[in-house]
């Protein structure tokens, strides 16, 4: 199907590297910003997020492009420690839903990759596992 939103990180160009401090929709058509997440002097550092769309037992299935959550780390460089982030795709301004901190002494390392893989509805059997 035609894809209406394209969702990006939005960032800042220090001397050395990139930083990422917020996620903007833009509406496809019209090329205007429908709805931004900026944490922009926070000391939030954004990384990869990845779309996950809401199951239809969970009162999805709407059709809409954007029904469901983005996903994605953030390091707090302010705190020094990291968080897993849970985004409405349909309300980015709303900002997150849940932010989880990651459970070690170590940031999540600048320039994490990300992919989201939909866990089978059936059970899954791992080789060797018991």
């Amino acid at each position: 199907g035609r894809c209406f939103f394209v969702l990006l990180l939005a960032g800042r160009y220090p001397p050395i590297g990139i930083t990422y401090d917020a996620i903007v929709k833009h509406e496809l058509a019209t090329g205007e910003v429908v709805d931004t997440w900026d944490c922009s002097g926070s000391g939030l550092h954004l990384f990869e997020p990845q779309f996950v769309p809401r199951e239809e037992e969970d009162g999805g299935g709407s059709g809409k492009e954007d029904d469901g959550f983005l996903v994605l780390f953030a390091t707090d460089a302010k705190r020094d420690k990291s968080f897993f982030v849970i985004l409405d795709a349909s309300d980015l301004a709303s900002g997150p839903a849940a932010m989880i901190e990651v459970p070690q002494s170590q940031k999540v390392c600048s320039g994490l990759h990300g992919c989201w893989i939909p866990l089978a509805k059936k059970s899954l059997k791992m080789e060797g596992a018991t």
